[in-house]
């Protein structure tokens, strides 16, 4: 779950209202995570897991996005008759390429990532704007992890991915 920095101290009150086990005197998440971005959040009754981030990228190992950007690219769905906001079509399946291959370098994440991003790229919800990929991909230095990827899921799941698109993102 992404939150803009400004909204942690009323998401952090919302997951203790909801019985996560967060201390008493943490205005917020961020806080308990300073060097981070972001918090693994566990509810003691139910198991549920989350990964609580107020930016995409870690501050110390990673460049730096611009994520209001983001934000701003980003639209509402629909999801059981609430309103949800989530990254765009190429910006969601630009970040689950660098999730995967950058941040953890394609270490315990298993097949799962490889699957959610042929299942994104065979069935979207909108048709992707390959163009606006590639070139969102080159602006945020994610391209080398979205080639991997897209090569990957060609290759070993059978998706068909635009050849045009693999080679703009090919490194060098």
């Amino acid at each position: 779950l992404l939150f803009r920095p400004e909204d942690m101290a009323r998401a952090t009150a919302l997951f203790r209202r909801l019985g996560f086990a967060i201390p008493s005197d943490v205005a917020s998440l961020a806080d308990m995570s300073s060097a981070c971005n972001e918090f693994p959040l566990t509810h003691p009754a139910t198991g549920s897991f989350f990964d609580v981030h107020w930016a995409l990228t870690h501050p110390d190992k990673e460049t730096p996005i611009d994520n209001e950007k983001l934000w701003r690219r980003s639209h509402l769905y629909g999801i059981a008759g609430v309103e949800c906001r989530s990254l765009c079509l190429e910006d969601h399946l630009l970040y689950l390429c660098f999730h995967a291959v950058e941040h953890h370098r394609c270490v315990y994440v298993g097949p799962r990532a490889l699957l959610d991003v042929a299942q994104m790229v065979a069935k979207p919800p909108k048709p992707i704007d390959w163009e606006d990929l590639i070139a969102r991909a080159h602006e945020l230095g994610w391209s080398r992890g979205a080639w991997l990827m897209l090569v990957l899921i060609q290759d070993h799941l059978g998706v068909s991915v635009p050849a045009g698109s693999i080679e703009a993102l090919r490194p060098h």
